[in-house]
């Protein structure tokens, strides 16, 4: 089983909520980031309770939605005979509801401050400061720390493929959520992936060795060799399992493959690429597994797909909403 983590301390998560909130006011400016980045690399409790903050903050949006659903759900019989006008009232419901930001229309907060960020369908690799590389997913945002004696990460959400500058020290190492992956050289993937619906807002992360060696700790330590994974969670480390790394990192030759996945991840990777948000309404279809390969430039093939597979009704809403169930 995996191990539960102590709570962020209290006063640190007191202040975290006062910086989401001055950051969300849209009345911020550069001396506040200056100022946020300052305080969440001052003490490592800090970086945790911003951790635990965000965290609640996407889980609050989550259960936004799906007491959607659950207003939704009752009229899906009467919305089905609705005119176009109706379908726009619906849509904009879902607006309402959701919020620009989940629809991808907006950054997240996270975004702005980040060092790199990617939008929706965005992909990018960069160079860092000590000759490592680093391949962004969409919608990813990434924090970069290289100072005399650290060469650190921070995957505040997304993916990342890190190919590490050997024969430095000391090994670089990427922080994401709860844990923490280091390495001296080589490459691994390291990406966040929700957790089934039955808690809402909740996120894994997965680590998978490409090639050298790289140690995970979340709680406890696991240790990594091409071919590798592991996934951990607020509660700890999971065991090693093996991993198709092609298949992990098929987003950087532009296909979105998924083999025998629950549909509620492929839906949660699909609103990577596509502007707007597709709503999975079924809660049993999230759970069924799905397999399929597509290119990322053909997004709506997915949604084809899900529909046919799944048996199920979609109704496309303005701006780039799509209801699936």
């Amino acid at each position: 089983m995996f191990r539960r983590r102590p709570d962020p301390d209290a006063e640190a998560l007191k202040l975290a909520r006062a910086w989401m909130a001055r950051l969300k006011s849209g009345e911020a400016t550069t001396d506040d980031a200056a100022a946020f980045r300052a305080w969440r690399a001052a003490d490592p409790a800090h970086e945790a309770a911003w951790a635990e903050t965000v965290r609640l903050w996407e889980a609050s949006g989550a259960a936004a939605a799906a007491v959607r659903r659950r207003d939704v759900a009752p009229r899906r019989a009467i919305s089905r005979r609705m005119v176009l006008g109706g379908g726009a009232v619906a849509a904009s419901a879902a607006i309402t509801g959701l919020g620009a930001v989940r629809l991808g229309l907006l950054p997240a907060p996270a975004d702005l401050l980040a060092d790199h960020a990617t939008g929706t369908g965005e992909r990018r690799e960069i160079t860092l400061p000590d000759g490592s590389r680093a391949a962004l997913d969409a919608r990813t945002a990434l924090d970069v720390d290289m100072a005399p004696g650290r060469r650190r990460l921070t995957l505040i959400h997304g993916a990342t493929v890190v190919d590490v500058a050997g024969g430095l020290s000391p090994a670089l190492e990427v922080r994401a959520g709860p844990g923490v992956a280091r390495a001296d050289a080589g490459s691994f993937t390291i990406r966040q992936i929700p957790v089934p619906a039955d808690d809402p807002g909740g996120m894994r992360r997965r680590v998978v060795c490409i090639a050298g060696s790289v140690s995970v700790t979340a709680g406890e330590t696991r240790e990594l060799l091409p071919g590798q994974a592991v996934d951990y969670d607020d509660t700890g480390c999971g065991p090693v399992v093996g991993a198709d790394a092609a298949l992990e990192t098929a987003w950087r030759q532009g296909l979105m493959v998924f083999r025998d996945r629950r549909v509620d991840e492929i839906v949660f990777e699909l609103n990577r690429y596509r502007p707007g948000r597709v709503i999975l309404l079924d809660d049993t279809a999230a759970a069924r597994r799905l397999s399929g390969v597509f290119h990322l430039d053909r997004t709506d093939e997915v949604v084809a797909h899900l529909e046919r597979m799944l048996a199920l009704p979609t109704r496309d809403l303005p701006g780039g909403i799509v209801l699936i169930g």
